[in-house]
């Protein structure tokens, strides 16, 4: 899917969602939080920041939705995004204090991010192709929880962590707004 989106013209490494996302990651608490929503249930932080995203933008998402958007980049998320994170993580770990070593991690880094851009340049040429309807009478705070909410659960994320995380992001995409 990620070709289609491309030979449709739509791949933007700097979107309004690209800039979007930087900016909530950067609110005190996501960084930590989405993290470690990666690390123990499985969440790709760029789909839930998407959901973010639709949300601020008017956009109600259906299961199906986050389905669709979670497909369109699964294989580069799981093959590539996921990989170079883990080598990150390894090279990190192994000798740390080399400033060779410092020099590898830092442009295996840069690496990461571009593919993390990719991910989102992809779900942010499909917002619009995904149905869903923009609503203009839609609060986007409580869109924003909706999303987030299916993105959670999907995940299995438990039901009271659920509503923190929730609770967490809309605030800080309320700060962003």
């Amino acid at each position: 899917m990620m070709d289609d989106v491309e030979a449709n013209g739509a791949f933007d490494l700097d979107s309004p969602f690209w800039r979007f996302a930087l900016k909530v990651y950067a609110q005190p608490g996501v960084s930590p939080l989405c993290l470690t929503l990666q690390d123990e249930n499985g969440i790709d932080v760029n789909l839930l920041l998407f959901a973010c995203w639709c949300g601020g933008t008017g956009r109600r998402l259906t299961a199906q939705h986050v389905e669709t958007a979670a497909a369109s980049t699964v294989a580069w998320t799981e093959g590539v995004v996921r990989n170079l994170r883990a080598a990150r993580r390894a090279w990190k770990m192994i000798g740390p204090d080399e400033p060779q070593a410092w020099a590898g991690r830092e442009a295996l880094k840069s690496v990461e991010l571009l593919s993390e851009r990719i991910v989102c340049a992809t779900l942010y040429g499909m917002a619009d192709r995904l149905g869903c309807v923009r609503e203009a009478e839609l609060h986007p705070m409580g869109a924003i929880g909706a999303n987030l909410g299916l993105v959670l659960r999907r995940a299995g994320v438990a039901p009271d962590r659920v509503d923190a995380a929730a609770r967490l992001l809309v605030d800080a995409c309320r700060t962003v707004a």
